[in-house]
């Protein structure tokens, strides 16, 4: 009899123990609302975070952008430069403003750097913390000219009195090492870890892209190639293949009718590519003399093969720029980066950022 009424005892007293009371309920309540706010605020806080880091980096990649759209003027036009920084600003960041420009200059030539300032408020929709705060981002771009130059190279020099900007001019092949606008030059060979190419093989695998050269730089002597040269030449371009494309003839006959060429605002042309069969780099030199005889290297220059026969090659000169961390092999270096110094209109133009 006892047993029965003992277990009905300690279930009652079981239950009594696991039900909350009523004052328990009232006290857990509160601290539910303060956590779940605190976790809101947490979140909160968090998307905040994530939405200033956003546009601090658009808005020091619209600085970036900015800067390196200025450059592309430098150093001759600053106002068209100043007017490329706003358009670019409003195309990556519209609702944000960047400073006036300044320039300056690098490797001593004035109005070679640019230095660009932007600003773009943040929005703090849950904290306070963000709100009437601005982030500020500025770059700077320095434009310089490589003074030293390997890929592409033809085995070919320029007489810098005779270059005419986007002007068709004429090589004769067959009368290489006379005086006048064209001469053959050897050139320093990957192949043969930077020592001079002096063959005729050499010569013609250069032109046709099976050889590359090493290093050439701004006051380098290189070798004249003297005799008649046709020969070689017109098989080297003949045998020239660049991306699995052969050279076209006719090609590029006026910078406006080119595919490789773009319009500029200044009324320039640049490149739209640097590599293309008819695309060749040509050593801009002193002068050439009669007979067998030495060039010094002042500079390089585009040169687009226009078109070509069994005695002549005819092309245009194109001042571009070139793309930055260009790789000029040495015998010592097969990476070597190839040497910036300041701008020259002889030589290729390089932009970076350079803060």
């Amino acid at each position: 009899m006892h047993a029965p009424f003992l277990e009905n005892v300690a279930r009652f007293w079981i239950r009594r123990r696991e039900a909350p009371s009523s004052s328990q309920t009232g006290q857990v309540l509160p601290l539910m609302a303060v956590a779940l706010a605190s976790l809101i605020g947490f979140a909160g806080f968090a998307i905040d975070v994530g939405g200033a880091y956003t546009t601090h980096r658009k808005t020091q990649q619209a600085a970036d952008a900015s800067a390196l759209g200025a450059a592309q003027f430098l150093p001759a036009n600053t106002s068209l430069a100043t007017s490329t920084a706003n358009t670019l600003r409003s195309q990556n960041l519209p609702n944000g403003t960047i400073n006036t420009p300044t320039y300056g200059s690098c490797y001593g030539v004035a109005n070679t750097k640019v230095t660009v300032t932007a600003n773009q408020n943040l929005s703090g929709y849950f904290s306070k913390l963000f709100a009437g705060k601005t982030a500020h981002a500025s770059a700077t771009a320095c434009v310089g000219s490589y003074t030293g130059w390997s890929t592409n190279i033809a085995p070919w020099a320029i007489d810098k009195n005779n270059i005419n900007w986007g002007t068709t001019v004429q090589f004769k092949t067959q009368t290489a090492g006379t005086a006048g606008n064209f001469g053959g030059a050897n050139l320093p060979i990957i192949q043969y870890t930077c020592s001079i190419g002096t063959g005729g093989n050499d010569y013609r695998d250069l032109i046709d892209n099976n050889d590359q050269s090493c290093l050439v730089q701004v006051g380098d002597v290189l070798q004249s190639k003297t005799g008649n040269l046709a020969g070689p030449t017109q098989q080297g371009l003949d045998q020239r293949v660049v991306n699995g494309q052969s050279v076209q003839k006719p090609f590029c006959l006026t910078p406006a009718a080119c595919p490789i060429l773009a319009l500029q605002p200044d009324g320039t042309y640049r490149l739209t590519t640097y590599s293309h069969p008819n695309l060749i780099v040509i050593p801009v030199v002193d002068k050439i003399t009669n007979g067998k005889s030495t060039y010094t290297v002042v500079g390089f220059a585009w040169f687009i093969i226009q078109n070509y026969d069994n005695k002549d090659v005819w092309g245009m000169f194109i001042g571009s720029e070139a793309p930055n961390g260009a790789k000029c092999p040495t015998a010592s270096d097969p990476n070597a980066p190839c040497p910036v110094g300041g701008y020259t209109d002889l030589g290729f133009t390089v932009v970076s950022l350079t803060g």
